[in-house]
């Protein structure tokens, strides 16, 4: 999904229109954060099952590589439609 595609959100608000916004929202991550992000994810392999540890243990190499002085930083967008319904 394009979430900037017109189209969609024109037939949700009222008479189609609506105000588009962009918001930097940058994520920042000590290991222990990003790791517990990672697992309450809903594709997270569930503790105690087989590919819990390999999981965990691929995110702390993955954070070790692209950390920063012990911190991640993501880079993220929040995307805001505002309008009448």
């Amino acid at each position: 999904m394009n979430s900037e595609d017109k189209k969609m959100f024109c037939g949700f608000f009222k008479e189609g229109i609506y105000e588009y916004k962009v918001f930097s929202n940058d994520l920042i991550f000590d290991e222990d954060g990003f790791i517990g992000r990672n697992i309450s994810a809903s594709y997270s392999p569930d503790h105690g099952t087989e590919n819990y540890e390999p999981y965990t243990l691929d995110l702390k190499k993955l954070f070790k590589k692209y950390s920063n002085s012990s911190y991640l930083h993501m880079p993220n967008l929040t995307r805001t439609y505002i309008g009448e319904v």
